[in-house]
């Protein structure tokens, strides 16, 4: 269905105000055919953001399920001890969003839902509005806040531009289940690995995959939300890095031995290195990838020295 036919069919019924509808329409016509967000290879967390700011809203988030919890994964205008007190029970969120329609909480009715925030975030909230939404069977809970600093929301126009993000929400909830699988090698691995490479390869080459900076650049995000997007990092990283190389996480830096017979071109290899995980980031996050040449060596002492430093 075109989009002029979806919001006709969907307004024209009860809008009797011109100048509203058509302002409906230009306003969800702008939102979707943003450039920004036309762009699918932008990163999960930034597109969110950009799709808040498209509508206005000062402060929205996006609860995901973890076992038995929901976590506020996805947020844009809250304080950072809402992260923390968002966390909530699957049975709250079942006794309370029976079905995927919105909930409107104003008055008394906002009560039980303002242990999910910080002091500083319910001062300036008024009216809250959820809804629990299915991506492939999976409920995830949105809200949306107003507050002192914003206009009033509507709902049925959310409807309409939802369906551009919640495929960044889906392809989250696939990073996060791959990253909860990644296994990272102990340091008694990577030593038997270094030993039976050398044996078969002259030298090994060693880089270094900061990404402490590309993460600090999101502001209050989630800590487990960190793990996963460092975990889904390392994941790419070892798709590219295959035995006899080797790759050991130390902090939030992937350290990384490249084996090689011949001398290797390594502004070459540091560049494949980026270009496996930059798709899925915007250019101005993927910038913040620190990739470090280091150094190489045939010595089997100096190569785990260089993974435990």
């Amino acid at each position: 269905m075109g989009l002029y036919k979806l919001i006709t069919e969907k307004y024209m019924t009860f809008r009797k105000d011109a100048a509203l509808f058509h302002g409906l329409l230009d306003h969800a016509e702008n939102i979707l055919n943003s450039a920004r967000f036309n762009n699918y290879t932008d990163e999960p967390l930034v597109f969110f953001h950009t799709f808040v700011e498209e509508l206005g809203f000062s402060k929205m988030c996006v609860l995901l399920p973890d076992d038995n919890q929901y976590k506020m994964y996805f947020s844009y205008g809250f304080h950072s001890e809402s992260y923390q007190k968002s966390i909530s029970t699957k049975d709250f969120w079942e006794g309370t969003l029976t079905t995927l329609d919105w909930i409107n909480a104003t008055d008394e009715n906002i009560v039980p839902f303002r242990q999910l925030f910080s002091d500083d975030d319910n001062n300036e909230i008024t009216v809250l509005h959820l809804k629990k939404s299915l991506i492939k069977d999976t409920p995830v809970i949105i809200i949306i806040a107003e507050s002192t600093k914003q206009t009033l929301v509507d709902t049925e126009m959310v409807d309409i531009v939802l369906p551009s993000l919640l495929p960044y929400i889906e392809n989250f909830l696939e990073i996060k289940n791959i990253s909860n699988q990644v296994v990272f090698d102990t340091e008694f691995d990577t030593a038997v690995n270094i030993e039976n490479s050398l044996i078969e390869n002259s030298k090994g080459y060693l880089f270094e995959l900061s990404l402490d900076v590309f993460l600090d650049s999101f502001d209050n995000l989630f800590s487990e939300t960190k793990e996963i997007l460092f975990n889904s990092m390392f994941n790419d990283v070892q798709i590219l890095t295959k035995l006899p190389d080797v790759v050991f996480a130390h902090g939030h830096t992937i350290k990384i031995i490249r084996f090689s017979n011949s001398d290797l071109d390594v502004e070459l290899y540091a560049y494949q290195l980026k270009k496996t995980i930059s798709p899925v980031f915007s250019e101005n996050k993927s910038d913040l990838f620190e990739i470090e040449y280091v150094g190489s060596s045939s010595e089997e002492s100096e190569l785990t020295s260089f993974l435990k430093r």
